[in-house]
């Protein structure tokens, strides 16, 4: 579950940057 939301954090960053 904790990696599940890191990886979706790290998308998000990815999407906004």
């Amino acid at each position: 579950m904790r990696l599940f939301l890191l990886q979706s954090r790290f998308l998000v960053m990815l999407l906004f940057s």
